[in-house]
């Protein structure tokens, strides 16, 4: 395997000695959820009792005897108060435990709900398509694949041309260059050991657990593969395949439009990437190339520290007795609609060159996806646009593709969160202010037309904030409007949400 010196042949041959290893190790075998799972919260003692109430039931069933029907109903009632007491302490002890992680807290309030997120999707047994009912299970999950997999290209052939190109935004490219280090044995380790404990496995079948099992065994020859990678700029073909689940947000559940995609890539894949996102960062980190005011998917920045900028610059502008505007954009299937062109130039202008950047182009490209959907296995469909879903790399690829949104004007404020832009005009009266909306709207609107990215309208709204003289005061006339593309935006009152006040 160390001698062979083609990216793909080398991950292949380790993989199919991992895989048949794997196999002979763990035999799938189906067996019914309820035959091996236990809530967490359950104890040994919790189940002796269930058992102990199971067969008083039995013998009331058996016997009809009224006292054994008071016995039975008397010993449930002590269980269910018992195993009530267990699972709030259990939840209280694991929300005392994360206290300081948000995530993690939220993690556990999640895993609380008795209904599981990814329960939706068992349900679909009819979907509609271009106007006729599809009922067949195999047909299902090939629509919902050929959906998914063309969003970004059908988004991108309604934008509008424009003259202006996304190079025109960019500024001076930066000069200095992101080499490739050797990555080493105990890098693998280490990515390894981040892997979450969780048994959901991609197209590989791999869970991560299985894999830290045998990092110290395999960190030798990963080490090799990517290395090889790295330097020939090639990413294995074998780890370019996601395996997509149909999740139901809301609405009717005929309309595939109201099913978001959730993307599992191999594990192998996951942790070649978070090597390559960690170097990165430190890369961008030390050259300063993410603006300040990009708040999604790092660390230090967080919706909290966007949600105290935007407060604060708010109530300093108030106190200066200026209005202020709020406008608050969302961008459809942003992840989707990126553009490969586009995001390789703009990886070059960041420093991202030579055999990384053939890397990153390689890594992008030759991508399918199949979607599963009760049981049913689609087609594998190729993706030519967006960036991979459910990856390590796809975040920060996004933020790089909108970095340069803050040099289109001069803006009061911006502040980014994900695919989320809340734009701030700041005027003394409030004809000037709808004015410098409109403006702003008109060149955000350039920007994105330009780097092929598409606004939901019907997500994005404005907000105005009146100077305490005037906050019971109505002083916009009907006529005026924030237009984006011509389309009217809606208003939010501030007064549903909160009163700002600056006495």
């Amino acid at each position: 395997m160390y001698s062979i010196t083609d990216t793909n042949e080398s991950f292949n041959a380790f993989f199919h000695t991992f895989y048949i290893l794997f196999d002979k190790c763990f035999p799938f075998v189906k067996i019914p959820h309820s035959q091996f799972m236990h809530k967490k919260w359950m104890t040994a003692g919790l189940l002796k009792s269930i058992h102990h109430k199971n067969a008083l039931y039995k013998q009331w069933l058996k016997t009809k005897d009224p006292s054994l029907k008071a016995k039975y109903l008397s010993y449930a009632k002590l269980l269910n108060k018992l195993c009530f007491m267990c699972k709030k302490e259990f939840f209280n002890n694991s929300l005392s435990m994360k206290c300081n992680s948000v995530k993690e807290i939220w993690r556990t309030l999640n895993s609380m709900c008795i209904k599981s997120k990814t329960s939706n999707n068992s349900s679909i047994t009819k979907i509609q398509h271009n106007g006729n009912d599809v009922t067949d299970k195999a047909s299902i999950s090939d629509v919902f694949n050929n959906y998914f997999a063309n969003i970004g290209v059908n988004l991108s052939r309604n934008i509008p041309s424009t003259a202006d190109s996304f190079v025109k935004y960019l500024k001076a490219p930066s000069r200095n260059t992101f080499f490739f280090s050797n990555i080493s044995e105990q890098d693998i380790v280490s990515s390894i050991s981040m892997l979450k404990n969780t048994f959901s496995a991609g197209p590989d079948s791999v869970p991560g657990p299985v894999i830290k099992y045998v990092k110290f065994l395999i960190a030798t020859l990963l080490a090799h593969i990517f290395n090889l990678s790295c330097t020939t700029g090639i990413f294995p073909d074998g780890l370019k395949l996601a395996r997509v689940t149909p999740i139901f947000k809301k609405g009717s559940m005929t309309d595939i439009s109201n099913y978001r995609p959730i993307s599992l890539l191999n594990s192998f894949s996951k942790l070649f990437e978070k090597i390559i996102h960690a170097k990165l960062v430190k890369f961008f980190n030390k050259y300063n190339i993410l603006h300040k005011n990009q708040f999604g998917f790092r660390k230090g920045h967080s919706t909290v520290h966007a949600l105290i900028q935007a407060v604060n610059y708010i109530f300093t502008e108030l106190s200066k007795k200026n209005y202020v505007m709020g406008l608050f954009f969302d961008l459809s299937k942003s992840f989707d609609t990126c553009n490969h062109d586009i995001l390789l130039y703009k990886l070059e202008h960041c420093g991202i060159r030579g055999s990384m950047l053939n890397w990153f182009r390689s890594y992008l490209s030759n991508r399918h996806q199949y979607v599963v959907v009760n049981g049913t296995k689609s087609n594998i469909h190729p993706i030519v646009c967006g960036v991979p879903q459910g990856s390590v790399l796809g975040p920060l690829l996004f933020l790089i593709y909108v970095n340069d949104i803050f040099s289109i004007y001069d803006f009061d404020n911006l502040v980014l969160f994900a695919d989320d832009s809340n734009v701030f005009a700041v005027e003394k009266s409030i004809g000037s202010l709808f004015i410098k909306a409109n403006n702003i709207c008109n060149k955000l609107n350039t920007w994105f037309n330009a780097n092929k990215l598409t606004i939901n309208i019907e997500k994005s709204h404005y907000m105005i904030f009146k100077p305490t003289e005037v906050i019971n005061e109505n002083v916009i006339d009907n006529n005026m409007q924030v237009k984006f593309n011509s389309v009217v935006i809606p208003r939010i009152n501030e007064n549903n949400i909160f009163r700002l006040n600056c006495g």
